[in-house]
């Protein structure tokens, strides 16, 4: 996979090559791809060039640019293939890193940085060492619901159906003073 990722002139950093390992129907992005599975996705695809190749990932980096549903369902599936094969639970240093990506201003999810720093910084603090499938799926829910700390402050009701974590999270902000 990752050689492919190369040979079509995109680095690992870019979140397109997340979309390439879903239609590629890989569950890690060190996995090698089979000649069958290789040759049937393309096919699906249309394609039989890499500038054919390279145009589904401009195709699939637009959606991710102006689709939101289809960015959520990519974040989803990143979880599975960001975890190591042995556990199940992120570590939090590549947890990080993937929000970052997802989260960059030309994709839909729009969080102010100092909410996503809050965030990284109560984790750390915390000794939060690892991410669970919940709090990762649920902080997406939560970034598009309270993309900045104004809106945290003004709309977050503990009653809501956020995950203990994020609780906790707005507790943390309430007592550093943020909201």
């Amino acid at each position: 996979m990752i050689r492919l990722i190369a040979d079509l002139n995109y680095k690992l950093e870019d979140l397109v090559t997340i979309s390439l390992a879903k239609i590629m129907h890989c569950s890690k992005l060190s996995e090698g791809i089979s000649k069958d599975t290789f040759l049937s996705t393309w096919y699906m695809q249309g394609c039989c060039t890499i500038a054919q190749m390279r145009h589904v990932l401009e195709d699939l980096d637009t959606r991710l640019q102006t689709d939101l549903n289809y960015l959520t369902e990519i974040y989803k599936y990143a979880f599975d293939l960001a975890v190591d094969s042995n556990k199940r639970d992120l570590d939090l240093e590549t947890a990080i890193e993937y929000w970052r990506l997802f989260l960059q201003p030309q994709y839909p999810v729009h969080v102010e940085e100092k909410l996503l720093s809050s965030w990284i910084t109560f984790l750390r603090v915390n000794g939060n060492p690892n991410v669970t499938r919940d709090t990762w799926q649920m902080l997406l829910e939560f970034f598009k619901r309270f993309p900045s700390l104004e809106a945290v402050k003004e709309g977050y009701n503990e009653e809501d159906a956020w995950p203990y974590i994020i609780d906790q999270f707005n507790e943390y902000l309430q007592d550093e003073s943020l909201i």
